[in-house]
């Protein structure tokens, strides 16, 4: 991020590089950037639009709705797989360290 910030906005980089107290929330304090990013999403927006109208137009109503009903699902999947993963490996950190340190074992050891 640096590398372009300092090439195409190089006054946002000075201020960010200079100011030591510079908070995440405000750190590119640009307009011009600001601007940059929104062109960049109404971009986007317009490309999908322009294709999913071009894709119902030639394949139907029917297959652009399940197509769209089926990306959400499809394209979180990766992610809800590496949460679960995190979740049972943390249940089973939780579940060895609460047996190690329950009372019944320390029942056992007396």
């Amino acid at each position: 991020m640096g590398s372009f910030l300092e090439e195409f906005f190089p006054d946002v980089y000075r201020r960010m590089k200079g100011d030591v107290r510079v908070s995440n929330y405000c750190k590119f304090d640009s307009q011009l950037l600001t601007l940059f990013t929104s062109s960049l999403y109404i971009a986007g927006l317009l490309t999908a639009m322009l294709l999913s109208s071009w894709f119902t137009a030639t394949h139907g109503r029917r297959p652009s709705m399940i197509i769209g009903g089926a990306a959400p699902s499809t394209f979180t999947w990766p992610s809800w797989a590496e949460r679960s993963s995190e979740w049972a490996s943390g249940s089973r950190i939780r579940s060895e360290l609460s047996t190690t340190n329950s009372p019944e074992s320390d029942d056992e050891i007396r």
